[in-house]
């Protein structure tokens, strides 16, 4: 019976940190995002990809889902201690999930140019016209 009450403690406290969002919960975990390639988190030995609540480590062939699979993925530790390292920090949800959109800024049109064209004096293919049998080119061209 105590077990019971254990084991449905702990659901309970997996329960309320599983959908932490991952992307934060990264960066904490020093995840830093590629600049080559903005679907990938690195950190030395590990790259990961996310894809809603997944995740996929390409060096380690690893993935898994939520947030303590992740914890444990990365730490290397057991579920108990993925749940008690969920709730000590302060993951909120990710900045670019959680503001608005910005609305749309206003148009504004640079102010007009004026513009006077150049008249062409001289043909660009005329000036690059070779003469055969000038003595002004050097000896190698004619």
């Amino acid at each position: 019976m105590i077990r019971k009450h254990a084991r449905q403690a702990w659901s309970a406290r997996a329960e309320a940190v599983r959908q932490a969002p991952l992307l934060p919960l990264a960066e904490q975990l020093g995840y830093r995002p590629d600049p080559r390639n903005r679907a990938r988190w690195k950190l030395p030995g590990s790259v990961l990809s996310f894809h809603g609540a997944r995740f996929f480590d390409h060096c380690r062939g690893r993935g898994g889902g939520g947030a303590i699979d992740l914890v444990m993925h990365v730490r290397g530790c057991r579920f108990r201690e993925a749940v008690e390292f969920l709730e000590q920090t302060t993951v909120g949800p990710h900045p670019a999930a959680s503001a608005p959109p910005a609305p749309p800024a206003k148009l504004r049109l640079p102010p007009p140019v004026e513009f006077r064209s150049v008249p062409i004096v001289e043909s660009r293919s005329d000036a690059r016209t070779v003469v055969r049998g000038s003595s002004s080119l050097p000896t190698a061209f004619t």
